[in-house]
């Protein structure tokens, strides 16, 4: 219970910090999260529960999207979705192509590299969830199944620190802009316009954003329960998500203007949960060469997006969320569309996500069985 209090109260510290002190701002809450939660993993004597940061990484992503989304302007993101879907769409393409030359290059070293590829294609163009279906419906091995998600863990940890710091400055040197904020008919004021707000007001704005969160949570576990008679985080994610876009839609919910900050908090949170389970040392005994495999896989998918997206004339934003939705599912959307200060895309990034969910099974199978 104290450890769950530290994780939670942790991001208000960072908060502060990040406002008096220009340099940690320049970094950001997002990456000191992470930062923080990887040091306290792997500080030699620093108590760590990794139980009770693991029930927060669970419990705060679906809790954080509809917060999120409250604030969204479905209209105008379908404004922007044609580049966004077809961003999505070259991602997808990239990672086949990458899962077919990894599977095809490692087919001698990994006997069933044809199942690591299937594999591959259902974590990087859904989540973690499909890969563990495809990997079972494949029959995979337990030891060859945990490397792969250790693997994918290390590689994908290097990813989202990448995407979080320099990721955006770099892609602008090849990609162009986003809509400047002044065209961007979805972002929203991170105030309330008019009078100032009493702090009671502030935390009764809070309390109910938070309500309903909860509430949208319940509904989600309970249609889980009723389809499968267990929390699946598919149903779980793509009911909030649901929720989340139809809350939006309603004026009450919609001008809360504590929505937003509420649900950037709860992904602090995240950040910090998810870096206090990052042990170091544990990562780093993976096979080489699945951990390769996944690498090449994941990273020259990535590039090859990029390069395509540079021939389309997709806007480096665009790109890096549709990316981020590909290879980490809505989780980390939110954190995402923060660092790069764009939360008009959280709702493209949302959409594309639930896309991957539900097509990234019948893609990985059918790769598989083609190879």
């Amino acid at each position: 219970m104290v450890q769950q209090m530290i994780l939670l109260l942790l991001p208000a510290a960072l908060l502060v910090l990040c406002r008096k002190i220009k340099w940690m701002n320049w970094v950001g809450p997002v990456v000191w999260s992470y930062v923080l939660g990887i040091c306290w993993a792997n500080i030699p004597g620093l108590p760590l529960d990794t139980g009770a940061a693991r029930q927060l990484t669970d419990l705060s992503v679906p809790l954080a999207i509809p917060l999120l989304l409250f604030s969204a302007n479905l209209g105008g993101w379908l404004k922007t979705a044609r580049n966004t879907l077809i961003s999505f769409g070259l991602c997808i393409g990239s990672v086949l192509i990458m899962a077919a030359f990894s599977s095809w290059i490692y087919r001698d070293a990994l006997a069933e590299s044809w199942k690591l590829a299937g594999m591959a294609v259902g974590v990087y163009t859904g989540g973690t969830p499909n890969m563990n279906a495809i990997g079972l419906s494949l029959g995979i091995s337990e030891e060859i199944f945990l490397l792969m998600n250790t693997a994918d863990m290390v590689w994908g940890g290097l990813y989202f620190l990448f995407l979080i710091t320099v990721a955006q400055r770099l892609l602008l040197y090849l990609l162009p802009a986003f809509l400047p904020k002044s065209d961007n008919p979805v972002n929203t004021p991170a105030e309330p316009a008019g009078p100032r707000l009493t702090l009671g007001s502030k935390l009764k704005a809070i309390v109910a954003a938070l309500g309903i969160a909860f509430a949208i949570l319940a509904a989600g576990a309970g249609l889980s329960f009723l389809v499968a008679g267990k929390i699946l985080p598919l149903i779980v994610i793509l009911t909030v998500t649901s929720l989340g876009i139809l809350g939006s839609l309603i004026g009450r919910i919609k001008r809360n203007p504590y929505t937003f900050q509420t649900g950037e908090y709860i992904l602090l949170v995240f950040c910090l949960s998810i870096g206090a389970q990052a042990n170091i040392g544990e990562l780093l005994q993976s096979s080489t060469q699945i951990f390769e495999f996944v690498g090449l896989v994941m990273f020259g998918s990535i590039a090859i997006h990029i390069l395509l997206a540079a021939f389309y004339r997709i806007d480096a934003d665009t790109v890096l969320i549709t990316s981020a939705a590909a290879v980490f599912g809505p989780a980390f959307v939110g954190p995402v569309a923060t660092a790069l200060n764009n939360r008009s895309l959280i709702v493209a990034g949302m959409t594309t996500a639930s896309i991957g969910y539900a097509i990234a099974n019948y893609l990985g199978l059918a790769f598989a069985s083609l190879f």
